[in-house]
């Protein structure tokens, strides 16, 4: 299976952003298999679905050959249009924030915020790549607001399912205080969970009004946060 590597069309479950591990990551590819190395399930063994998953022996002889901090824990055979990227379940991203950047506020004021992301909401205004070009307009009355996406058919691109976006735990590192973040969802886009992290940190310190990520959520409206550019007064 060594050459050529075109050829197992090799797939991982997902990709990360700079400064992003995978842990337990799922990948999917073509393998030819010795019949010494595969194993029956009871299953199959019993009449049932065949299917069958490498002997702990081939994983061993893998392992091997892997960098001591990447390893195989089971392989099993899947159909052959399966991509590990195209069909996988959901996906789960742990964001470590700092207690200190609460600046007062509570964890649970932080988690109340996160869980407000949960659900299925328009997320253009929390991702790269997903706003139109400029020159949509909103108009009520004499009052124009900018859109970021077309307000007519159902763009089901900007949509994004999050199953759970919750504080899940706290961890000290270096006798540091953290909160672990755990946002799980079907789907994520470029730099969506950073924007969502940043947003709900901001609408707990009050730097942002909570209906201004409603509406972010829940409207076409373009909706962004002012950087302050210089030197604070």
């Amino acid at each position: 299976n060594f050459t050529p590597l075109t050829r197992t069309k090799w797939k991982l479950a997902s990709r990360t952003d700079k400064g992003v591990h995978a842990a337990c990551a799922a990948a999917s590819c073509k393998l030819e298999t010795l019949d010494e190395d595969v194993v029956l399930t009871p299953s199959a063994e019993q009449g049932g679905v065949p299917d069958w998953q490498l002997s702990t022996d081939a994983i061993a002889r893998i392992n091997a050959r892997l960098p001591p901090d990447v390893r195989m824990f089971s392989a099993g055979r899947v159909r052959k249009s399966f991509s590990a990227h195209e069909h996988a379940s959901s996906r789960t991203y742990e964001y470590l924030v700092p207690e200190s950047v609460l600046q007062g506020a509570t964890p649970d004021q932080l988690d109340e915020v996160l869980r407000i992301f949960e659900g299925t909401h328009r997320m253009h205004n929390f991702a790269s790549g997903l706003r139109q070009p400029p020159g949509l307009v909103y108009t009520a009355g004499e009052d124009e607001w900018p859109l970021a996406i077309d307000p007519g058919p159902r763009q089901n691109a900007v949509y994004r399912s999050v199953l759970r976006c919750r504080i899940h735990r706290s961890v000290s590192i270096e006798g540091t205080p953290y909160l672990v973040l755990r946002i799980s969802g079907l789907a994520f886009v470029l730099h969506q969970i950073r924007h969502m992290v940043g947003t709900a940190l901001a609408v707990t310190l009050g730097a942002v009004p909570r209906d201004a990520m409603l509406t972010a959520l829940s409207t076409p409206l373009q909706v962004g946060w002012a950087r302050r550019m210089g030197p604070s007064p």
